[in-house]
Formats: structure tokens, C-alpha cells, sequence
């Protein structure tokens, strides 16, 4: 559709340079004609000059008026022709105009035809085949971005007291302690588990270039093991343990 339309604008522009050559010939075509009516009246006047003298005759005088109709008749059919010439031209633009209205909502819908990727990253799986139907909401394809992840940890709900956004924490996929990342808590959840008495802490990762290419161990799915340090301080006392004894300080 979009080079159907194109294409009509492509000739449209052309029309309209063809028009205006045409204006331009029945314009030179109007002042010749024109030139030749007023030497057809000159010569009728000097028939009806010479007949009046007696040197002339009405067959001389008939010829030069037929002559000097057509003339006028081709001239008015020239001035008639030049008339038209605005409102073709007119029609012509009002035609552009709508083929590029129409154009522009044709690749507005060739541009939505075409979907990218709100973040990068790699094509984990395509869920639909070229020439498939979807519909609004239909998941197309999975993209995933390892740069920077977001893992929910589990803490105990009592946790909620000292656990703050922008919290280090340190996160061991498998356990694995050489493998460790840093991160921050970037958001805790509002609502705690009460069956398992815990807490979802968001933590968030960001792993560089070097250790994506590395092939870096922490990748979604996996499991892993986080440990969260508060950022938060509080004044205690502290008691030497060797002055606890039966449960009582000396």
C-alpha cells in the first residue's frame, strides 16, 4: 500500500507538470490566435472598405467573415480551455493532499508492523511464526537482558525492622562463595507470606560486559544464596561473655 501510494503521488506530481506546461502552451496558443482574429477583423474591414468604394465584391466580404468566426471560435475554445486550467489544477493538489494523508497513515501502520524490543538483550524464544495471527496482549518473543537482574530473596519476616532499600547484599548462585555478586535491595515487598513467615526483598544485580562475554554463572533461573547486610545502626551494650555466669552478669 505504501508503494501504491507513492506511486500515485509520483504521478500526480507529474500531472501537475505536465499541467503547467500545458498552461504555459494554450496561454502562447491564446495570444496567436488572437494576433490572427485581429488581422481576420483588419481584413474584413478593408472588404467591406473596398466593397463600399465599388472595388470589392460580396462574395470577398462573406470569405473574410467566415474566416474571422472560426478564428473566434478557436479562440474562445482556447479561453475556455485556459479557464478549466486553475480548477484541474486545484483538483490535482487536493489529490496530493489526500494521497499523503493517506500515505502517511499507510506507514504509520508499515512501522507497526515492525516490533522492537523495549530493552536489549538476547532472544531467549519466539512464540510466533512469520505469517501467524496475534492478537492484542500476545506474547511474541521472550528477551533477556543479563546485565541487570532483579532477584526476589525470601528473608524472615522480622527482618522487616532493619532491612532497608539500598541495603548491600551478596548474592552466590548455587551457594557457590568464589562466585559472589554484589548488589543493592531496590525495593522490599508491602505484604509478607504468613504461612512461611517471610519476607520478599527485590535485590538488584548489575553484571558487566566482561562477565556477560565470561559466560557468568549468575543467569536467570538459577538458584542462589543471598545475604543481606542492614544498613541500619543501633546503639547495644556490650558484655563481655566471661562475665556471664548462670545466666547472670558480674
Amino acid at each position: 500500500r505504501v508503494d501504491a501510494l507513492r506511486a500515485q503521488l509520483d504521478q500526480l506530481q507529474a500531472d501537475l507538470g505536465v499541467l503547467e506546461v500545458e498552461e504555459a502552451s494554450v496561454a502562447e496558443r491564446v495570444k496567436l490566435t488572437q494576433e490572427q482574429a485581429d488581422a481576420a477583423e483588419r481584413d474584413l474591414a478593408r472588404a467591406r472598405e473596398a466593397l463600399a468604394r465599388g472595388a470589392g465584391n460580396e462574395s470577398q466580404v462573406d470569405a473574410r467573415v467566415q474566416s474571422l468566426r472560426g478564428v473566434l471560435v478557436a479562440l474562445e475554445a482556447l479561453r475556455e480551455q485556459q479557464a478549466r486550467i486553475p480548477s484541474r489544477r486545484a483538483g490535482i493538489r487536493a489529490q496530493l493532499a489526500a494521497r499523503r494523508g493517506d500515505l502517511g497513515a499507510a506507514e504509520a501502520d508499515l512501522e507497526r508492523t515492525v516490533v522492537k524490543s523495549p530493552l536489549d538483550g538476547v532472544v531467549q524464544r519466539i512464540a510466533v511464526e512469520a505469517g501467524g495471527f496475534v492478537r492484542i496482549g500476545d506474547p511474541i518473543a521472550r528477551i533477556v537482558d543479563t546485565s541487570r537482574l532483579e532477584i526476589p530473596i525470601r528473608l524472615p519476616v522480622a527482618a522487616a525492622g532493619v532491612i532497608r532499600t539500598g541495603d548491600v547484599a551478596r548474592v552466590m548462585p548455587d551457594g557457590d562463595a568464589n562466585a559472589a555478586f554484589e548488589g543493592t535491595v531496590s525495593r522490599i515487598a508491602p505484604e509478607a507470606d504468613a504461612d512461611r513467615r517471610t519476607l520478599t526483598v527485590f535485590i538488584e544485580v548489575t553484571v558487566d560486559e566482561a562477565e556477560q562475554d565470561a559466560g557468568s554463572a549468575l543467569r536467570p533461573g538459577r538458584f542462589v544464596e543471598a545475604r543481606v547486610s542492614s544498613g541500619s545502626t543501633e546503639r547495644r551494650l556490650v558484655v563481655p561473655r566471661r562475665v556471664v555466669q548462670d545466666e547472670r552478669a558480674f
